[in-house]
C-alpha cells in the first residue's frame, strides 16, 4: 500500500470512528454508568469481534452474509432481542439486579461488547464492502494485504475506544455510576435505543 492510499485508509478510518455508531455509544454509556475500566474492557471485545470480521471478510463469508436477505435479518433480529434483553435487565430495580451489576467481571463485559458488535449485521456489511476496496491483487497476495488492513482496523478501533472511555469516564465518572438510578436508566435507555436501532437498519448491499 503507498503512502497515499495509507492516508486515505486511516482518514476514512477516522471518519467512520467519529460517527455516532452503536460501539461508541456503547463504550460511552458503559463508561459513564460504570467507569472506563468498564467500558475498557467492552472496547477490547468490539476490537475482539474485528479480528473475526476481518478473517471472515477475507475468507468471502461476510460477503454471503452481508448480500443475504434471509441471514441479514435473523442477525438483525437475535442482535435487537439481546441488546432488549441487557436494556430490560439494566432497568429491573432491587438489590439483586444492583448486585449483578456490580459484581459483573471483566469477561463479562468483554463478552458483551463482542456480542455487540457480532450481533450487529452493519458491522459484517461494513467489513464486507469497506476492506475489499483496499486490496489490489497487482500489488501481492490478496490474503496478506487483507491481514494488513484488518490489523490496522483493529487497532485503530481499540485505541479510538480506549480514548473515548477515557474522555467519558473522566468528564462523567464523578456524578454518575452503577448504584444511582441515573446511571441504571442510561444503561437501559442505551440498550434498547440501540435495540430498536438495528430492527430498523436495511441491508443496502442485498439491493
Amino acid at each position: 500500500m503507498s503512502a497515499e492510499q495509507l492516508l486515505i485508509y486511516l482518514g476514512a478510518l477516522l471518519a467512520i470512528h467519529l460517527a455516532p455508531g452503536p460501539d461508541n455509544i456503547l463504550v460511552l454509556s458503559t463508561a459513564a454508568s460504570r467507569g472506563w475500566r468498564a467500558a475498557r474492557s467492552v472496547a477490547l471485545g468490539i476490537s475482539s469481534a474485528l479480528v473475526l470480521h476481518t478473517l471472515l471478510s477475507i475468507g468471502g463469508i461476510s460477503v454471503l452474509l452481508a448480500t443475504s436477505p434471509l441471514a441479514f435479518d435473523l442477525l438483525r433480529w437475535i442482535g435487537a432481542a439481546y441488546l432488549l434483553w441487557l436494556g430490560i435487565q439494566s432497568l429491573r430495580p432491587g438489590a439483586a439486579a444492583l448486585s449483578q451489576g456490580l459484581q459483573e467481571s471483566g469477561w463479562a463485559l468483554w463478552r458483551r461488547g463482542l456480542l455487540n458488535n457480532l450481533l450487529n449485521p452493519k458491522a459484517w456489511l461494513f467489513c464486507a464492502l469497506f476492506l475489499p476496496q483496499f486490496i489490489n491483487p497487482q500489488r501481492g497476495e490478496v490474503m496478506l494485504q487483507g491481514l494488513q488492513l484488518g490489523l490496522m482496523l483493529v487497532l485503530f478501533n481499540l485505541a479510538f475506544l480506549i480514548g473515548l472511555a477515557l474522555l467519558a469516564g473522566r468528564l462523567a465518572g464523578r456524578f454518575v455510576n452503577s448504584k444511582s438510578v441515573f446511571g441504571r436508566w442510561l444503561m437501559g435507555s442505551v440498550f434498547i435505543g440501540l435495540a430498536v436501532r438495528m430492527l430498523l437498519l436495511e441491508n443496502v448491499a442485498a439491493r
